[in-house]
């Protein structure tokens, strides 16, 4: 089934190749869960820190979430909590660019900066933003195929 799902989205990204050569190795690394053209989540915890040089090594970047469209993708693949590419540096993407806040939706009460440590952003399943510890370990969305059309 994952073949199947990931052959329909992959269809309008890459010719058929490509898109052959880059699903064995999604497979192979057993990590993948669900995907969409624009996110893929990553199951595996780790830090923000770790999570984000993952996913610049084999993708772009941790998610960065632009839009109300990027949300309700990201939504549509959430599970649980899962970092995204936000950091309280003076709250930019982790690809640098700013922060357009009415495309940010923050969980009730947040960011709170608990203890004063929460520097990093996560999304839940519903959407919404929270701030947490960079050092906790959350599965990750990184950002791929940015010039892909919506299957």
């Amino acid at each position: 089934m994952i073949q199947k799902t990931f052959h329909l989205l992959m269809h309008s990204c890459f010719s058929s190749a490509a898109a052959a050569v880059y699903l064995n190795a999604v497979l192979s690394t057993g990590l993948f869960l669900k995907t969409s053209c624009y996110f893929i989540l990553i199951q595996e915890p780790k830090t923000w820190t770790e999570a984000q040089s993952y996913c610049e090594q084999y993708h772009v970047d941790l998610a960065t979430i632009q839009s109300d469209e990027d949300r309700y993708k990201i939504q549509e693949i959430a599970a649980n909590e899962a970092w995204i590419g936000l950091s309280m540096n003076l709250w930019l993407w982790s690809d640098q660019s700013k922060v357009t806040w009415m495309s940010v939706k923050w969980a009730a009460g947040q960011p709170d900066n608990a203890s004063g440590n929460e520097k990093c952003g996560f999304v839940l399943e519903t959407g919404l933003i929270g701030d947490d510890g960079c050092s906790h370990t959350l599965p990750f969305f990184c950002s791929e195929f940015h010039s892909c059309v919506n299957p």
